[in-house]
C-alpha cells in the first residue's frame, strides 16, 4: 500500500501523487522488474525503498526489518541512475571509500574489493581514475559500489542506461552473475532489459 504524495502547490489545489497503491514482495533470489514509462513513479518507489524519502502511507520491510530500523540499510545495495563516482578516484579507491563508509573492516574489504573488480571485468582499468572510463565501465563500477556491502537486496535504477547494445549485454551478464544468493529490484522502462534479467515483472501505470 505504498504512497508518495506531495502537498498542493497553492490553496485549493490537490495533492500530487507520485506513487499510489503500489504493493509487491520478493522471494529470496528473485529478480523483480518494476517496468513503466518515464514519470510513472518507479524512481520515487525506489527512493522510498532506500529510505531517501519517507512514504506518505504504507510500509516497507526487508527480511522483516522495517525501513525505519537502523539495520535496514545494511541489507540494501543501491545502484542509482546517475553514477555516484568521484572522477579523480580509481576503482580501488572508490570501492574502499564506500566500503569504509559502510564500516567494513579493512581486511574483509580488501578481499571483497579484489573480488568485485575481477567479477565485473574492471581489472584492466582498476588503477585508472574512473573519470577516464567509458559509460559502460562507469555503470559497472556503480554496480560494484552497490555490492561492496554484500547486500541481501540489490536495488538497480536503469542499470544499463546510456549504453550501446554490446555494453548493455555485458552489463546484463554482470548483473546475472552477481544475483546469486540475493534478491534484486530492477527499475527500467525497457521491456527487453526486464525480459533478459527478471523472473517476475510488475508494471507501473499512471
Amino acid at each position: 500500500g505504498l504512497e508518495k504524495a506531495y502537498p498542493p502547490a497553492f490553496v485549493g489545489a490537490k495533492a500530487k501523487y507520485a506513487v499510489r497503491g503500489v504493493s509487491f514482495g520478493l522471494q529470496d533470489g528473485e529478480r523483480f522488474g518494476l517496468l513503466g514509462v518515464n514519470g510513472a513513479g518507479k524512481t520515487t518507489t525506489l527512493s522510498m525503498l532506500t529510505g531517501e524519502h519517507d512514504p506518505s502511507a504504507g510500509s516497507l520491510a526487508v527480511g522483516g526489518v522495517s525501513v525505519y530500523h537502523a539495520d535496514f540499510v545494511k541489507k540494501l545495495g543501491f545502484c542509482p541512475q546517475v553514477d555516484p563516482l568521484l572522477e579523480l578516484m580509481t576503482a580501488y579507491e572508490t570501492l574502499f571509500f564506500f566500503g569504509r563508509i559502510r564500516g567494513i573492516p579493512v581486511e574483509v574489504l580488501q578481499q571483497r574489493v579484489e573480488g568485485l573488480v575481477k567479477q565485473l571485468g574492471l581489472f584492466k582499468h582498476a588503477h585508472r581514475p574512473c573519470g577516464t572510463y567509458s559509460g559502460g565501465n562507469k555503470r559497472k563500477l556503480s554496480l560494484a559500489v552497490a555490492l561492496v556491502g554484500n547486500p541481501r537486496v540489490l536495488l538497480l535504477d536503469e542499470p544499463s542506461t546510456g549504453m550501446d547494445p554490446e555494453a548493455r549485454r555485458h552489463m546484463w551478464a554482470a548483473i546475472e552473475k552477481v544475483s546469486k544468493g540475493r534478491s534484486i529490484v530492477l527499475v527500467s522502462h525497457s521491456m527487453e532489459e526486464c525480459e533478459a534479467l527478471c523472473t517476475r515483472i510488475g508494471i507501473v501505470v499512471s
